[in-house]
């Protein structure tokens, strides 16, 4: 009874106030007609933001009218998607739909990358840009591509709107000026832009630039924008505030804790003055939870929305008073139906080195045909996956009665310096450098330089080009490499490691093939080795000193892997067949030909069945040692030493059956046949194939994957094997 007369007395309050408002001469000349007026207003947050969406659903239940939204960082999101017509359902769909982890790791679909940049994929740790003073770090760890796409998409209904007063809800986005140190309000512009800006959070998301200003998150200087819903027109505003409270000493213990409490005080005062602004602030507890809990979406939610019901009757009260005073309910504005479209023209903005022609050939879409958003992301995506470009956002507007998709897009102007560290229970520690070059003499060529430091030392350097034949359509990859490698090979007798001979090989290379989309080379080129060998360990019988050869070679290469680490489907095929012949003044004659072959297949979400093949056979009798057929490192032949099997020809094949009981965490079971012969023919003739066995725990660490196996095999009965990091 108490609470149903505090209720009471509270709307006749608040009744008494509007009524005050109304009498008031500059708030009649404010809105048109002269009604009280309701503003949002969500705060930043992080993962922490999904508790709005829960505010949101008890705000709908008891009809509470909003006329303006403001949101800083997650509140922007949140906000801007709600102000264009989701409700608190649609977005609790989005929220859990989405993986944020994916989202936020800012890959790009390995089938999107060039077939050359797959060479490269995975090998390293850590990228640095490279510009004209040097090395040093990037502005941010990501790029929020992903999170650019996802907004452009949820908000494709809207993208002709740049006035985002005329939302169905009026909106303003809060970013920082990192310059400057000062507020940005973002009301007009392209919304999936402004809501990118104003949750670039500094050292995560890189910023960007907004009509001359370089811009952060919005939460450094005004995490709940309550004076900037005021400015839109509201009389009554409502604060949610989901930020990080200050921690108490005890949960001080590290590093990131103490920056983050260091960010927390400098945003704190400004929190404070902003929740003397508003009528009603809401403040959810989340303290279990963390700006980068997005493993507990659902959760968070529940928590908005049992905050919210607290205070129901209260916020009950104050909307049935207010919707009687407006003499109207309100009326939830939804999303326009808006699946597909034609596009009349595609315009592409910002270029400076790179054609137009070949970003439209690498988009692959055709005007006068209906576009969905999928449609038009899988041509981004293919671009992206290119190294020329930092940032590329698309929008769909209407000009001249045509359909107009514009592309805005940043060149990668900086080069990069690559670093990456091995280790396995073979070759021990290794550590990879390499300076990747962008468009060096030719537009969309690419160029590697690479050193490899440890057991085995190799410097190795390629520029590939995409050649244009006349008016042949067809897209050509040419390629030309030098390389220096210093090879170990482990000779066995009789099962025992005898002797070790060190080759040293300088070798140069061209080839030029056509490529078939993202996936597939067929190439052929000429090859130059000069090498020396020498027996480091042991008294191995063998031609020492130098050789030359030259060698014309045919290759067939295909990959469609989706992850270059534990694929789950996909299949990776590379043939080679090398002919040094005495007719092109060779001083050795051989031919040296090889298959690689590996397949998965999905079997369920989490479950993978998969094959490798490795075969191959060699002619001649000046074959170089390092260039034999020998089993190779973990997992090539499960149960077997590295160069164990050695032979003119090699056969290991294997099936695997893999699971990923928690996200990249992997467990697999491998079953392998392996052995060595001087002709296939052996087979027929009775010689067997041993079998090899592997269990095998696996993740993905800082380094690269990581992955502990326990092997077998009858010449081998218990084999301990590590590996970390980049595949050598």
């Amino acid at each position: 009874m108490s609470r149903f007369f505090g209720n009471f007395v509270y709307s006749l309050l608040i009744a008494a106030l509007v009524t005050l408002l109304l009498a008031d001469s500059s708030f009649s000349r404010k809105t048109n007609p002269p009604e009280p007026t309701v503003g949002l207003v969500l705060s930043g947050g992080g993962a922490k933001g999904f508790a709005h969406i829960g505010v949101l659903r008890v705000l709908e239940e008891v009809d509470m009218p909003i006329d303006y939204i403001t949101g800083t960082s997650m509140g922007s999101v949140v906000g801007g998607l709600y102000a264009i017509g989701y409700d608190s359902e649609e977005l609790t769909d989005i929220a859990l739909r989405t993986n944020w982890s994916r989202l936020f790791a800012d890959e790009i679909s390995r089938r999107n990358l060039p077939l050359e940049s797959k060479m490269w994929d995975g090998q390293f740790a850590a990228t640095l840009p490279i510009d004209e003073e040097g090395v040093r770090l990037p502005t941010g760890m990501l790029e929020g591509h992903k999170v650019t796409i996802l907004l452009s998409r949820l908000s494709w209904h809207v993208h002709r709107i740049e006035d985002f007063t005329e939302f169905p809800i009026p909106f303003a986005a809060i970013a920082t000026d990192i310059e400057t140190g000062e507020a940005v309000v973002l009301n007009s512009g392209y919304l999936p832009e402004a809501m990118r800006a104003s949750i670039a959070i500094p050292s995560v998301f890189r910023p960007i630039w907004i009509d001359g200003k370089y811009l952060v998150d919005g939460g450094l200087v005004r995490n709940l924008p309550v004076q900037d819903v005021k400015e839109l027109g509201a009389d009554y505003t409502i604060g949610i505030n989901v930020s990080t409270d200050l921690q108490t000493t005890d949960r001080l213990r590290d590093l990131v804790s103490i920056l983050n409490q260091t960010i927390t005080i400098g945003m704190l005062g400004n929190i404070r003055e902003q929740e003397q602004l508003a009528d009603k602030v809401l403040q959810p507890d989340l303290g279990e939870h963390s700006i980068q809990d997005f493993g507990s979406v659902e959760r968070i939610i529940e928590v908005g929305e049992t905050a919210a019901r607290e205070y129901y009757d209260e916020l009950k009260a104050v909307a049935d008073s207010l919707n009687n005073l407006r003499g109207t309910r309100p009326d939830r504005p939804g999303i326009e139906g808006l699946d597909a479209i034609v596009i009349d023209e595609i315009r592409v903005v910002g270029l400076e080195q790179i054609s137009e022609e070949r970003v439209l050939r690498g988009l692959k879409l055709s005007t006068g045909v209906e576009l969905c958003p999928e449609d038009i992301e899988e041509g981004i995506e293919r671009l992206y996956g290119t190294p020329f470009f930092e940032r590329i956002t698309y929008r769909i507007t209407h000009e001249e009665d045509k359909n107009l998709l514009t592309l805005s897009v940043t060149e990668a102007h900086h080069d990069e310096f690559n670093f990456g560290v091995s280790y396995d229970s073979y070759r021990r520690a290794s550590i990879r450098f390499n300076v990747a070059f962008r468009n060096l003499m030719a537009e969309s060529s690419s160029a590697h330089l690479t050193m490899q430091l440890g057991e085995e030392i190799s410097f190795d350097g390629r520029y590939f080009n995409y050649p244009q034949f006349g008016d042949l359509e067809t897209r050509f990859g040419a390629q030309t490499r030098l390389n220096y490698t210093r090879y170990f090979t482990d000779i066995f007798i009789d099962g025992s490691r005898d002797s070790n001979v060190s080759t040293d090989a300088f070798f140069g290379e061209v080839m030029l093939g056509p490529l078939f989309s993202n996936l597939a080379l067929v190439s052929a080129g000429f090859r130059t080795e000069y090498f020396y060998q020498t027996s480091a360990i042991g008294e191995y019988d063998f031609p020492e000193g130098w050789s030359l050869y030259f060698s014309i070679f045919g290759d067939i290469w295909l990959d469609s892997f989706n992850r270059k680490h534990f694929p789950q489907v996909g299949q990776s095929l590379e043939y080679r067949s090398d002919f040094s012949l005495p007719r092109i003044a060779n001083t050795l004659a051989f031919s040296h030909h090889e298959l690689n072959w590996q397949g998965y297949y999905q079997l369920a979400d989490r479950w993978t069945i998969g094959h490798r093949l490795r075969a191959g056979h060699s002619f001649g009798e000046d074959l170089p040692l390092h260039r034999q057929l020998r089993v190779e490192q973990y997992p090539d032949a499960p149960g077997f030493r590295l160069h164990e099997l050695p032979g003119r020809s090699l056969i290991t094949g294997q099936g695997l059956l893999r699971v990923e009981p928690w996200d990249n965490r992997f467990l697999t079971a491998r079953l392998g046949l392996t052995n060595s012969f001087e002709t296939f023919t052996d087979i027929a003739e009775g010689q067997p194939l041993f079998v090899g066995w592997a269990i095998e725990a696996g993740f993905r660490s800082m380094v690269g994957p990581a992955k502990i196996a326990l092997a077998g095999s009858r010449e081998n009965p218990v084999l301990f094997q590590v590996k970390i990091g980049f595949d050598l």
